[in-house]
């Protein structure tokens, strides 16, 4: 198969390469992918804080608009917030009102994440690094998550990979600039 994931998705993405080598063809990364960075943003730290995560996660749950969701959430993950397509907030904000959401998001949260950012016994820095597949990293030159220099350093740790570092764009290159990332990721996964 070929895998193309994004945030925590990409932590998934490794672990199943990791253990199914042999089920795996091409692998993609848009955005940085989480586990390889310790430095997490200040407010999902808070989230998955035992202490005041419930809290967090009400303010979550009080957005009620695509505006506020604009503002409050993709502001960290997009260069420009302004464009994100109105359908991908109401998405967000449909998928966030499920019932248990809030509380799955703040669970994974408080499972990989201490006050000081990712914890060290579920980074994956290593075991990508161990992975031969071919891949590509599309990664956003503001990533509030990890900096190109992140990826540019996993690239010179595995043997097969390349990056593609994308200008003004933010955690979520494939809403900042979704025709060239896509066409990008097509080539890739098309490249035999």
């Amino acid at each position: 198969v070929n895998i193309v994931a994004n945030s925590m998705g990409g932590y998934f993405a490794i672990a199943f390469a990791s253990k199914h080598s042999d089920r795996l063809r091409r692998l993609v990364f848009v955005g940085a992918p989480a586990g390889l960075d310790r430095p997490i943003p200040l407010f999902l730290r808070l989230w998955g804080n035992p202490i005041v995560g419930r809290q967090v996660g009400k303010m979550v749950l009080a957005m009620n608009s695509t505006e506020a969701a604009q503002q409050r959430v993709f502001s960290m993950l997009s260069a420009h917030p302004e464009h994100v397509p109105a359908e991908f907030l109401e998405l967000a904000l449909a998928a966030q009102k499920l019932p248990g959401a809030e509380l799955a998001s703040r669970s994974m949260l408080r499972t990989v994440l201490t006050w000081r950012g990712w914890k060290t016994s579920m980074m994956m820095r290593d075991t990508l690094a161990a992975i031969n597949a071919p891949t590509l990293f599309v990664w956003g030159d503001r990533d509030a998550f990890a900096p190109p220099s992140s990826g540019k350093d996993m690239v010179a740790r595995m043997s097969d990979a390349r990056i593609e570092i994308r200008d003004d764009v933010g955690h979520l290159p494939h809403v900042d600039q979704p025709e060239a990332v896509g066409r990008a990721v097509a080539a890739f996964l098309s490249d035999s």
